[in-house]
């Protein structure tokens, strides 16, 4: 779990968590998210990455059982002159240091299919292309030959993948990231795309201040919300049709596939248990949904 000491730290580096987004490859954020949080503009820390810290102890206890070996947690190599650095969640050194990284992935989907998210056999190397470029880093700033992803995947349990270092990627990667570092951090010149909500929404702002914006927004957002209220209301209407025709049948069959209103149990996690009936639609393959 990363502290705000290490986070303050952070800013003077471009961390291994920070490389995927200067590819374009990191599902959760982009270049101009790194660059303004080397500035001091930190977006807040989301469900799923709560969700992560604190699920990362329990997953690397399973990762050194898997692997019989101790592993070092919350080790940093790289907060010196380099711009590359790296918080490891776990660093196992018997025979040789290993990288391990621990994942959480899709907790709370019920419908979460690790294929779809890049996610393959125990063993493989087969992770997300965000989480190779991650681990290449580490290997590259800890001098290691390997690393292990132990990841928790929804409905899924634990799982493990083993990669190997790439020199090749790892020449990429700097070659990125001094690119970056250069022509955004040190010449503080934010790249040209536009960063996520979040990190917008977490720009410290002139108390008063006003600006003169351009019509066509407003009136795009307007519109807008006209639309999306009115889509709101075809959704609902169409909802209590299909309910009207289904009676008291708790599953609907048509030619695009089936349509239920069954009863859906909630675990207690954050929130009291709970069932309630809710409408949904299974589409067949070939369909338009399927």
């Amino acid at each position: 779990m990363i502290t705000a000491e290490q986070r303050e730290r952070r800013r003077k580096h471009v961390g291994a968590s920070d490389v995927a987004a200067l590819f374009g490859l990191d599902p959760f954020k982009n270049a101009a998210d790194v660059y303004w949080s080397k500035m001091g503009v930190d977006a807040p820390v989301n469900e799923a990455m709560m969700q992560g810290n604190f699920l990362e102890g329990g997953v690397l206890d399973w990762a050194a059982e898997q692997l019989d070996g101790e592993i070092h947690r919350d080790v940093e190599f790289g907060k010196d002159e380099r711009v590359l650095s790296c918080n490891l969640d776990g660093l196992m050194t018997d025979g040789g240091r290993v990288v391990v990284e621990a994942k959480t992935s899709g907790i709370g989907n019920p419908y979460f299919d690790p294929e779809q998210y890049g996610w393959g056999d125990d063993w493989s190397d087969y992770v997300p292309d965000h989480i190779v470029l991650q681990v290449q880093t580490q290997m590259s700033v800890a001098d290691c030959g390997s690393a292990y992803v132990a990841a928790l995947l929804g409905g899924h349990g634990f799982h493990i993948y083993q990669i190997e270092r790439a020199d090749n990627i790892i020449e990429a990667i700097t070659e990125k990231v001094d690119k970056f570092w250069i022509d955004h951090v040190l010449a503080e010149s934010p790249p040209l795309v536009m960063p996520s909500p979040e990190t917008m929404k977490a720009f410290k702002r002139e108390k008063g201040s006003e600006i003169e914006l351009p019509t066509s927004l407003v009136e795009e957002l307007q519109a807008a919300r006209a639309t999306a209220k009115e889509a709101e209301a075809r959704l609902d209407e169409a909802k209590e049709q299909i309910l009207w025709a289904m009676g008291d049948a708790e599953t609907g069959l048509n030619e695009l596939g089936k349509t239920t209103f069954k009863v859906v149990n909630k675990k207690a996690y954050t929130v009291k248990a709970s069932a309630n009936r809710q409408l949904r639609h299974y589409a067949k393959k070939g369909t338009k949904d399927g």
